[in-house]
């Protein structure tokens, strides 16, 4: 197997040589980062991910994604520097690719949503509103910017891919945009996505399903795929536990405004059973009767069943100023 060399260019230098192995890391961030670069002390991300495919398909897909994403240059989405492909030698089809980015100390807003419900287990709310409100500008902000500027589906907005850093407050980043599909493609492009059943809209899941038994034209996603995951993070920021999918009694449509749970009947945590319910609109995340009630209404207009009549992130960062500006 050939040394790890990586000589991408990054801000304050270039750096070619053998990576520095960080387990501290690899529980920071989401994903397999096994290693950092450290360059006139600014520390950088190296996350190694195997691709055991043909080669040529490798090339065509991830090449161009990581091209396309070393664009991104915001302040609320995570900066990608390089990438390099390393190949076994006699073995064509085992590759791995190396992706560096920028490093972020305050780890991610799931183990921050932990903290907070640990040191406040006889309260309800997990984050205080100024917090909530603050991490979702950051979030929206963030979106709006690879929807309207790159094209860019996530596909996995979640916690774990919600990082934190410091500019003498904490503002949240955007990262994980391995998985992610640009718009133009999302429609004829047969690959799975990178989702996660908690946080990903019903068009996900079940276009996901559709392509595992075969179907030619899957379901389609958008760009507001990503906002029923910005409801489901929302509700978690308030609650401090992950989204429950609950199932309701009655028929879904009977159930169009019940957004309390007074109907629940079965909670669901296996991934399979959440995709099935989701797919079939039988549940729901569960929104909290004790919310603030314009948190609530942010949550209703993300966690909306047809992906059309969900808002774009630049259509809640304008219109959802009641909740957006509360003061506590």
């Amino acid at each position: 197997m050939d040394a790890p060399i990586w000589n991408p260019i990054y801000p304050h230098g270039t750096f070619a040589g053998t990576l520095e192995i960080r387990p501290d890391l690899t529980r920071l961030a989401n994903g397999p980062v096994l290693y950092s670069v450290c360059i006139e002390g600014h520390e950088y991300l190296v996350k190694e991910i195997p691709f055991n495919d043909d080669k040529d398909k490798f090339d065509a897909t991830v090449v161009m994604k990581v091209d396309k994403l070393r664009a991104l240059d915001h302040e609320n989405t995570t900066k990608y520097f390089g990438l390099v492909i390393r190949q076994q030698e006699g073995n064509r089809n085992w590759i791995n690719y190396r992706i560096s980015s920028r490093y972020y100390s305050g780890g991610n807003l799931k183990q921050w949503v932990q903290q907070a419900a640990k040191a406040r287990p006889l309260i309800k709310q997990c984050l205080p509103h100024a917090t909530i409100r603050q991490f979702l500008r950051d979030l929206l902000t963030g979106l709006d910017c690879i929807h309207s500027n790159f094209d860019i589906i996530h596909c996995d907005i979640k916690p774990q891919n919600l990082v934190l850093r410091h500019t003498g407050y904490q503002r949240l980043v955007i990262v994980d945009f391995e998985g992610a599909i640009f718009q133009e493609e999302s429609q004829d492009r047969l690959e799975n996505v990178d989702f996660t059943a908690l946080y990903a809209a019903p068009e996900v899941s079940l276009r996901c399903a559709e392509l595992a038994v075969g179907l030619e034209h899957p379901a389609k996603i958008s760009h507001k795929s990503d906002i029923w995951s910005v409801g489901c993070v929302a509700l978690q920021m308030y609650t401090g536990y992950s989204p429950v999918i609950q199932q309701w009694e009655k028929s879904p449509e009977s159930m169009a405004d019940d957004w309390d749970g007074s109907y629940r009947k079965i909670c669901y945590t296996e991934p399979e059973a959440i995709m099935f319910q989701l797919m079939f609109q039988q549940a729901r995340p569960l929104v909290s009767s004790n919310m603030d009630p314009l948190l609530k209404d942010f949550v209703k207009l993300c966690l909306q069943f047809n992906m059309d009549s969900r808002r774009t992130a630049a259509e809640l960062l304008r219109d959802l100023n009641g909740y957006l500006y509360l003061s506590n």
